[in-house]
């Protein structure tokens, strides 16, 4: 679900868009973030409502519990409310989170009833002004619980948290009636996982499985969305054999790394925001895609001497710069604008890029200035003394406001 949707008493809310280490969400992962702004205990902001299906769910929330007027450390309140079918809402599970020390990834975990839907709130506890910063919100079904762990064969698969022994000694003293192989190896990434699964984790007859991985990974510039792909290969394959796989999220990269390729927080933050340990993939125009692709045609359009006409919009408004997939016109001579308008016409158009026609464009991003939200729009224009008649097709990743 979107980020904060309406406020709570007297609450200011603003989009924020930049990216720092205080502010969760912003461009690192196409999101942006929210800046609560409030006067009183109380004050903060909500998120829409959703209609879950009954069952155990775990509601994950980026923040900053921000700072309280005179530079104190911030204290916020995080709740769950459940609308239920007879029109009353109850509180049905809350998180206090303090301290002003960058965002961070909060979990509540909750049951709702048949028929009902849920919201995020979040509130600040100071009596005072105060501020806080929200980012990405989603809402995650459970559906398995782990078994009991003090008992069978457990194998810890990853790089060096697990290759030097000090994990394995903790998780022994916690659970003395399991038997644990160490098969961690310095400086492995998701794919040399993958290559001696066979080897060192399929002959064990494994119960569990335990993955930590991905340091290497951001260190060698691994994109996160071929991590996730390789991680959740291994996740197939530790569930092929019968076994429970428990997955660790990469660690917290550097901020003052000395040697290439430096400052490593930024990616390894991108690690924790995006990658999906479950497999589950969302739609690609469905509730919780980030992007969604615009499929735009235009059939025989007549452009006329020294007019433009608009060939194609996008479906909604964006706040953020779309991705130009694919764009093709038929008819040469014209010169193709492609940019971000307030209503579907030319003459709200601004920061277009311009693309010669009958030629295939590919794999470009729509670069914007303005942060106002806006339709990603296509438009013909044709220079010449005489009517020109095109036809198009164009695809288009953006995101939806």
């Amino acid at each position: 679900t979107a980020v904060a949707a309406a406020t709570v008493t007297a609450t200011t809310l603003g989009a924020i868009s930049a990216a720092s280490y205080l502010i969760p969400g912003a461009t690192i992962n196409a999101d942006r973030a929210a800046l609560v702004t409030c006067t009183a205990a109380g004050d903060g902001a909500t998120s829409d409502w959703v209609a879950l299906a009954a069952g155990s769910y775990n509601t994950h929330l980026v923040l900053n519990s921000g700072e309280r007027t005179g530079a104190l450390s911030g204290d916020v309140q995080v709740s769950i409310d459940e609308l239920r079918t007879d029109g009353n809402i109850y509180g049905i599970a809350t998180v206090e989170v303090a301290g002003f020390s960058g965002a961070r990834a909060i979990d509540v975990t909750y049951k709702t009833s048949p028929g009902s839907a849920v919201r995020a709130r979040v509130v600040s506890n100071s009596g005072g002004g105060a501020t806080f910063y929200l980012g990405k919100l989603t809402h995650g079904k459970i559906v398995e619980h782990p078994a009991s762990l003090n008992h069978g064969t457990h194998v810890l698969l990853g790089d060096s948290w697990f290759a030097s022994g000090f994990l394995m000694t903790h998780l022994q003293a916690r659970l003395p009636l399991a038997t644990f192989i160490n098969a961690g190896v310095s400086g492995n990434r998701a794919s040399q996982l993958l290559t001696r699964f066979g080897t060192d984790v399929a002959p064990t007859g494994a119960n569990f499985v335990w993955v930590m991985c991905g340091t290497n990974d951001y260190y060698a510039d691994v994109t996160a969305s071929l991590f996730e792909q390789q991680i959740n290969q291994v996740t197939g394959l530790i569930q092929g054999i019968g076994a429970q796989p428990i997955n660790w999220t990469a660690s917290v990269g550097d901020a003052l790394y000395a040697v290439a390729p430096y400052e490593r927080l930024t990616v390894s933050r991108q690690y924790a925001a995006e990658v999906n340990y479950h497999a589950h993939t969302a739609s690609p125009n469905g509730i919780g895609a980030k992007y969604r692709s615009a499929n735009l045609s235009a059939n025989a359009v007549s452009i006329p001497a020294g007019g433009s006409v608009v060939l194609g919009v996008t479906p909604g408004k964006t706040y953020l710069q779309a991705f130009l997939k694919n764009l093709f016109t038929s008819a040469g001579g014209l010169n193709i604008w492609v940019g971000y308008a307030s209503i579907i016409d030319t003459t709200t158009l601004v920061d277009q890029s311009t693309f010669a026609s009958a030629a295939e464009i590919k794999n470009t991003i729509l670069t914007r200035a303005d942060t106002a939200p806006r339709y990603v729009v296509v438009v013909a224009y044709n220079p010449s003394g005489s009517p020109i008649v095109t036809s198009m097709v164009a695809d288009i990743a953006w995101v939806q406001a």
